[in-house]
């Protein structure tokens, strides 16, 4: 009986053992959600001065790219946006065949303006300060923007859908673009994103 009760004793410090552990054992990460770009429900605005007497808007009719979000844990959080500069639409097609040429945009050698962020913080409960570096031109430069957590919900396929937004003002003339500064077009270009990810 004494050799029973040794055993069985044995027996269970070595399952309290494995209990413990397992409670100590590290659980794995989660990982942060990533949406892909729905670009038939994302827009890229942009407004620039015109003549120095009104404000004139344009979009472009594309956008790719993908957000990472994680909000218990922003340094796995991301932002990757590419617009192909060949989309850009401002109602009427000879100023558009203008803006695609070397006086503008260049689209022949640089297809596309780019974003890819380095860090996200988090400013108040849905807004975020996202820095990282912005590419037109075939030029890079650091770039720092608000962005606010528009919504969250559900698509008409029952899958999840994530919005963001911002607005924020760039120097064309620091990418390289100064077509027009003779008092014809402005320098400040104001843009107003708003993008959309599906859950993949």
């Amino acid at each position: 009986m004494e050799y029973i009760g040794i055993r069985s004793l044995a027996a269970l410090l070595c399952t309290l053992a494995i209990l413990v552990f397992a409670g100590l054992a590290p659980k794995a990460a989660h990982a942060a959600d990533a949406y892909k770009v729905d670009p038939v429900h994302s827009s890229v605005v942009f407004g620039i001065e015109h003549l120095g007497v009104a404000a004139f808007y344009g979009a472009f009719t594309d956008i790719e790219g993908e957000i990472v979000f994680d909000e218990n844990n922003l340094k796995q959080s991301s932002v990757n946006i590419a617009v192909p500069v060949k989309k850009v639409d401002t109602r009427n097609w000879m100023r558009d065949r203008h803006l695609k040429s070397k006086d503008f945009f260049n689209a022949g050698k640089f297809s596309e303006m780019t974003f890819q962020s380095a860090r996200v913080e988090k400013i108040t409960r849905d807004t975020y300060e996202v820095q990282g570096v912005f590419s037109m031109m075939g030029i890079a430069r650091d770039m720092t923007i608000e962005v606010t957590m528009t919504g969250q919900g559900k698509g008409m396929q029952k899958e999840e859908r994530i919005g963001f937004g911002a607005e924020f003002t760039i120097k064309r003339s620091d990418y390289g673009m100064t077509y027009g500064m003779e008092g014809l077009l402005g320098d400040d270009v104001k843009v107003c994103l708003s993008v959309e990810g599906v859950k993949k």
